[in-house]
């Protein structure tokens, strides 16, 4: 999880989320598939996610997109996920 200073790098440590707790908090979605992110990143610009994806696609590291609200049915499930991005307006 070496990139995890990236991430923080890119959107500060206030928007990057590793602790088990908080990662938990978003492994789920209203299906049956449940998994548990390395890290939860908050991106506020497109620039930002654009420089997330770019690390992700570096380094092969899979990304599920997610909304700010926890509306269950606008979720979606790191299942397969390692990095859970999340969009806040």
């Amino acid at each position: 999880m070496d990139y995890i200073k990236n991430l923080v790098d890119i959107v500060g440590e206030k928007n990057v989320k590793t602790d088990r707790l908080e990662r938990l908090c978003y492994s789920r979605d209203m299906s049956v598939h449940e998994g548990v992110a390395d890290a939860i990143v908050f991106a506020k610009t497109t620039d930002e996610v654009s420089k997330i994806l770019k690390l992700a696609n570096d380094r092969e590291i899979k990304v599920t997109p997610g909304v700010q609200e926890r509306v269950p049915q606008e979720q979606s499930s790191p299942a397969l996920a390692v990095l859970s991005l999340m969009w806040v307006e």
